[in-house]
């Protein structure tokens, strides 16, 4: 088993794939995915904004912390009245010739998107290399 030190802890190569399943799961990351974060391309500020602001419901509830851990079988949505906001429907649009990941199951027309299960490492599609971010904040 290898062991890497992140700012005081020791991580398995075991605890480094769930933090990036964790960093994939986060609410502001999700919208990303599923398009209704988004302008001229995906972007982070925009999905915490859209959060931070009380635009987005969790199995029915609102969420407005950014970092909230989505868990499987969970369901977002874009609230009612904030589903004519030029953001979200720029970001509609604009994402209506991308590919979803396979962990996320999207229905444009309401708004919404499921989490089916925790991402895999291989499920992620940004390229990352684990071991530099480590090395980053062993530092």
């Amino acid at each position: 088993m290898i062991a890497t030190r992140l700012g005081s802890e020791m991580l398995t190569s075991r605890e480094k794939r769930d933090r990036t399943r964790s960093l994939s799961s986060k609410k502001s990351g999700g919208l990303i995915r599923c398009g209704v974060a988004r302008r001229s391309m995906p972007s982070m500020p925009a999905a915490r904004q859209l959060v931070l602001h009380g635009h987005i419901l969790v199995n029915g509830r609102k969420v407005d912390i950014p970092s909230f851990r989505s868990k499987a079988g969970d369901v977002v949505t874009v609230k009612e009245k904030s589903r004519q906001l030029p953001m979200v429907l720029d970001g509609i649009r604009l994402a209506e010739n991308r590919t979803q990941p396979s962990f996320i199951d999207v229905d444009r027309k309401k708004l919404q998107g499921t989490l089916l299960h925790l991402p895999e490492r291989s499920d992620i599609q940004v390229p990352v290399e684990e071991q530099l971010v480590v090395e980053l904040y062993s530092k």
